[in-house]
């Protein structure tokens, strides 16, 4: 029996649900159209207008300081006006350089670190207390301790990348 005779078979409703991404909320549920669909972006989109709605109303009341939570046109027009002066795209350059820079830092000292726990026990009963430790602080909490443990202009940021690498 070759492949095109062969019988082909309904999806059941989880396989169905699982091929599109839906979570078992929607599997119980039985539906995954397209409003379950929208209502993640939907949500999204809310948000975004009521804080420009908050920002239109601030502009009115003064009820903050617009630069320090600007409306997001503000932000878009910001943004449009940097990225034609070509600032915009030297800062993502940048800002590039340092991820890449923090990745090839971060990642020889991971690989060999993480074949050594790997390899040893001991070496394991070793890191695993103070990862375990570090574990639920964000690496960008660290990055100010940095700063002052390092107390220079340039030398934060690249010691700094590999922490956020992480």
């Amino acid at each position: 029996m070759n492949n095109a005779t062969l019988p082909t078979r309904e999806l059941t409703v989880a396989e169905e649900a699982a091929e599109h991404g839906f979570g078992a909320d929607e599997m119980a549920a039985g539906r995954f159209g397209w409003a379950s669909r929208a209502v993640k972006p939907m949500s999204i989109a809310v948000v975004i207008l009521a804080w420009q709605a908050m920002g239109w109303l601030n502009s009115w009341l003064h009820l903050y300081n617009p630069r320090l939570f600007p409306a997001p046109a503000d932000i878009a027009v910001s943004a449009w006006k940097l990225a034609q002066s070509g600032v915009l795209w030297v800062d993502i350059y940048v800002s590039a350089l340092r991820v890449l820079e923090g990745t090839l830092a971060a990642a020889p000292i991971g690989v060999v670190l993480g074949m050594l726990v790997g390899r040893s026990r001991w070496i394991e009963n070793t890191v695993e207390p103070v990862v375990e430790l570090l574990r639920p602080v964000p690496p960008l909490a660290l990055l100010p301790m940095i700063i002052l443990w390092l107390a220079s202009a340039k030398r934060p940021r690249s010691s700094s990348s590999p922490i956020a690498a992480s």
